[in-house]
């Protein structure tokens, strides 16, 4: 699996790529936050204590600057402005200070997987492995 250093190489290695190939990656990064969102809650909503969760999860893809220098952003999380059982979510990842919680697997999990994927998708559009 992926870790977090790995996306910010394929980052760069993505600013060096053609315009036709960069259009296509927003697709792409949309494409993985929906999965990695659907992953979230799924996880959230096997918890018997923090089932209201999941429906706070959301994503939020943001894109900017021109082909060449394309920025493409993607958050996604429990959102404290849709759903206020957000607020309960640091608690299930990693639980309190004085115990509970920390019954919910670490988003983390869903990154790494699904950025083998992405890795995957961007090297079949390019032609090339990354």
């Amino acid at each position: 699996m992926k870790g977090a250093h790995e996306l910010d190489a394929l980052a760069r290695d993505l600013g060096k790529m053609p315009a036709e190939v960069a259009r296509k990656v927003g697709p792409i990064a949309r494409k993985t936050a929906l999965e990695i969102k659907r992953g979230m809650q799924a996880d959230l909503a096997k918890s018997r204590h923090f089932g209201q969760v999941a429906r706070s999860v959301d994503y939020d893809v943001h894109e900017s600057g021109a082909f060449g220098s394309q920025t493409v952003l993607v958050e996604v999380g429990p959102n404290a402005d849709r759903h206020p059982a957000a607020a309960l979510a640091g608690l299930a990842y990693f639980g309190g200070a004085n115990g509970g919680g920390g019954t919910v697997r670490d988003p983390v999990y869903h990154l790494e997987e699904q950025a083998a994927l992405m890795e995957k998708c961007i090297g079949d559009l390019t032609g090339e492995g990354l």
